[in-house]
C-alpha cells in the first residue's frame, strides 16, 4: 500500500528532509590539523593522525602522513590505472571527494585513498575517514605504493 508522503512521515515509514541552508563554509568547515587539496574537478583531505582502514595482503606495522606531493604523485597515474581496472569509475571519478591516509606493509609506505561521490561541501568529509556500506561505485577505495609506483587493492562498493 503507498501512502501519501505526509501520513508516511507522521508514521516515521519514509520522510525526506530538505539540505541544510548555511552556506557551504559552515557546513564542512575544514580540520586544522588536515590539509585539503584541488584534486581534478574535486577536493581532497590529508587526514593526518590517522591509521588507514586497509584490505588488502599483509600486516600493516605503521601509519604516517603522506604530503601534498606524494598525494598528487599517487592521483598522477590514477586514471589510466582506473581506464583498465573499471573503466565507468575513470569516466566520473573526478568530480569525487576524495580522503587519504598513509600506512606501512612490509616496509612499503602507502597511500589510501578513499572516493566519495559527495559534494566538496557536504558536512563531515574533511574531519575523519568515511565508512560507507554498499552506495554502489559511488564509493570506492584504491592502494598506492610509494617504493613501486603501482595501484593495488582497488575495492568498489556493494549495492544494498
Amino acid at each position: 500500500m503507498r501512502w501519501p508522503a505526509a501520513i508516511a512521515c507522521a508514521l516515521g515509514l519514509a520522510c525526506a528532509t530538505a539540505p541544510p541552508t548555511a552556506p557551504p563554509s559552515e557546513l564542512a568547515p575544514p580540520c586544522p590539523e588536515n590539509v585539503v587539496i584541488p584534486v581534478g574537478a574535486g577536493q581532497g583531505v590529508i587526514l593526518t593522525g590517522v591509521t588507514a582502514w586497509v584490505g588488502g595482503p599483509g600486516k600493516v606495522t605503521g601509519s604516517w602522513t603522506p604530503t601534498t606531493a606524494e598525494v598528487l604523485r599517487a592521483e598522477d597515474g590514477l586514471a589510466k590505472f582506473l581506464a583498465g581496472a573499471a573503466p565507468a569509475l575513470a569516466v566520473k571519478y573526478s568530480t569525487f571527494v576524495r580522503q587519504y591516509t598513509g600506512f606501512v606493509v612490509d616496509a612499503h609506505r602507502k597511500i589510501h585513498m578513499n572516493f566519495l561521490c559527495w559534494k566538496p561541501e557536504t558536512p563531515g568529509w574533511r574531519c575523519s575517514q568515511v565508512a560507507v556500506l554498499d552506495g554502489g561505485d559511488c564509493y570506492f577505495q584504491v592502494d598506492y605504493d610509494m617504493t613501486s609506483g603501482e595501484y593495488e587493492n582497488l575495492q568498489v562498493n556493494g549495492m544494498a
